[in-house]
């Protein structure tokens, strides 16, 4: 857990007149800091897919395959969850 998480806990539990008082300050933080490196990396994708095409329609059919293949592991038979079902997937 990063210090950054922490802290954003610790504001979240303190009480509203606290909040009151800090959150002017928070205001002032850069975006990079306060949603961290995920964000960043997620915001830097929805701008290249605004651009690339190619892109975006990778990163559609990538999240197409992992919704199919989540419900699918581990449901046949002995659930070792080995078998591949995205490789059958015409997509």
């Amino acid at each position: 857990m990063s210090v950054l998480d922490i802290a954003r806990g610790a504001y979240v539990r303190s009480p509203k007149a606290l909040r009151d008082v800090v959150s002017p300050a928070l205001a002032l933080l850069p975006v990079s800091l306060k949603y961290g490196r995920a964000y960043q990396t997620w915001r830097g994708a929805v701008a290249r897919s605004r651009s690339d095409a190619r892109f975006a329609q990778k990163r559609r059919l990538g999240a197409l395959r992992a919704l199919l293949v989540t419900p699918t592991r581990g449901a046949r038979s002995g659930g070792s969850g080995s078998a591949k079902p995205s490789a059958r997937v015409p997509i």
